[in-house]
């Protein structure tokens, strides 16, 4: 079977990244008189195999705003689900606790359907209620057996990380096999935020420049029952940027799937020579022999997701003003804005520019917004690092001297005590024409051009590589090259738009 098969095959639509961008950097201090953003999140389907109960879980996150307090989780499940609540519970109900800003809570319960469950599974409802017991949102889940079994392979939660700009730490990977059936090997992505960094240390593993990450293979069987981690001789390291501005949080995300012996075959023999050392997966308990061809039962837990809160660190952002240099009448172009000086790079950027009263706007940049008067809002595209400049571009006819204008910077800044520079009017004299002298011919002044300006530019740069590294039981190939596994860190995250719903929903 073809990646490029098997990919489609399990429908994964979305990158990892993209659980990690989408929250675009997590307030670290909210407004607590907010209302609370919270998403709730429960599989749509749970297949089960008879005689093993599945543990399944729904999450409360609250992504801004005040504190979430006194909230629970109710179901609503028939009698053939084999619903199993754990200790803490009340009948059909459990506590989430206080959830604050930028927090989350996971409740977790068991299904373990009965011979009475039908054909097409039973479907009940999840619902989270706030403390005065006013439904907040809720999800339907099913729960159908899978008659002929499979593999279902389970990713462990993963902590979340506080730490500086520049920082790393070890991000501990188990993943256990709940299944039936044994995938012959499985592939594992780690991804994140803009300012986080996996770097590839391995020969089983490569970076792809679509996401934010690595992507690894491992060959060897998960028996089912088995539990694997990823071996503290070969840890995998998350890095934070040094630019990383905080205090902030960011969301990484790590996902496992399992392969086939003919999806480890299309592993190209070119890329089976050996780089260095590889990333090791350790049995932490073992069973019998590898199926040959499975299928993932549940994929809704193959993927975590994980903060990442980083200290503060902040940009010294500087104004930069500009002057209006010519005579009444005459037409000039300016470039006013911001600078970065550092340390960190800078997010959600604006600049107001005020023009000066004595010019007339002909022209401004399409990146800024009028506001009342002669007054704009300027945004730059992206992050701002440290020793870019955002220049925005404003033409005008010079009409007075006046009073002068000004560009201010509006961000959270560590001295702001240079975030404001003006802008001004410099008038040059009116110059006039001799009148031609009647006793003297006149001839032809020669013409004067303007002296061409030039703009200098700092070309985005960057560096790449690293080691590579090895596993436990067969050798382990060097994947750079696979095209196919290619699509693996392409398109392996979001999969839970498929199967995994989520709302997002106000208090």
């Amino acid at each position: 079977m073809r990646l490029r098969t098997l990919l489609s095959r399990i429908g994964l639509p979305l990158t990892l990244v993209t659980l990690a961008t989408a929250s675009a950097g997590l307030p670290a201090h909210a407004d607590p008189d907010a209302t609370p953003e919270l998403d709730f999140e429960a599989p749509s389907y749970v297949y089960t195999v008879a005689g093993r109960p599945k543990t399944v879980e729904v999450t409360v996150t609250n992504g801004d705003g005040k504190a979430l307090t006194g909230a629970k989780v109710t179901f609503d499940a028939p009698a053939a689900v084999g619903l199993a609540l754990p200790a803490g519970c009340a009948v059909a109900a459990c506590p989430v606790g206080d959830v604050a800003p930028g927090g989350r809570a996971t409740v977790q319960f068991s299904i373990d359907p009965t011979d009475e469950l039908g054909r097409f599974g039973e479907s009940f409802t999840v619902e989270l209620r706030d403390a005065t017991g006013v439904s907040i949102a809720q999800r339907s889940v099913t729960a159908v057996r899978a008659p002929e079994g499979g593999v279902d392979l389970e990713l462990a939660p993963i902590d979340d990380f506080r730490l500086g700009a520049g920082a790393s730490a070890d991000v501990p990977i188990a993943l256990t096999n709940t299944g039936t059936e044994a995938p012959a090997g499985f592939g594992l992505v780690l991804s994140g935020d803009e300012f986080l960094d996996f770097p590839v240390l391995y020969s089983n593993c490569f970076a792809e420049e679509e996401i934010a990450g690595i992507v690894c293979v491992f060959d060897g069987p998960v028996q089912p029952g088995d539990t694997v981690k990823i071996s503290a001789g070969t840890p995998m390291r998350l890095h934070v940027a040094e630019d990383t501005p905080g205090p902030e949080t960011y969301l990484g995300g790590a996902f496992v799937i399992g392969l086939t012996g003919d999806d480890l075959a299309e592993v190209p023999a070119a890329a089976r020579k050996s780089r260095g050392s590889a990333l090791r997966a350790e049995p932490v308990t073992t069973t019998a022999a590898p199926d040959p061809d499975p299928a993932e039962l549940n994929d809704w837990d193959n993927v975590r997701t994980f903060a990442v809160a980083v200290s503060e660190n902040r940009p010294d952002l500087v104004a930069v003003g500009g002057t209006f240099d010519g005579a009444v009448g005459d037409v000039r172009t300016v470039k006013v804005g911001a600078r970065n000086d550092g340390p960190a790079a800078a997010r959600a950027l604006e600049v107001a520019v005020a023009l000066p009263a004595g010019v007339e706007v002909t022209k401004a940049d399409e990146r800024c917004a009028a506001v009342a008067g002669t007054g704009y809002v300027c945004r730059p595209a992206g992050v701002l690092r440290k020793g870019d400049e955002a220049l925005f571009s404003f033409t005008a006819r010079i009409k007075s001297a006046g009073a002068a204008g000004s560009v201010e910077v509006l961000a959270e800044d560590r001295d702001p005590a240079d975030n404001r520079a003006a802008i001004g009017v410099k008038l040059a004299p009116a110059t006039t024409s001799p009148s031609p002298s009647p006793s003297a011919p006149t001839s032809p002044s020669p013409s004067v051009s303007p002296t061409p300006t030039a703009t200098t530019t700092t070309p985005a740069g960057g560096t790449g590589g690293g080691e590579s590294l090895p596993i436990t039981g067969a050798p382990v190939a060097e994947i750079a090259g696979s095209g196919g596994l290619l699509i693996l860190a392409g398109t392996a995250a979001l999969f839970l738009a498929r199967r995994r719903d989520e709302e997002t929903v106000a208090e």
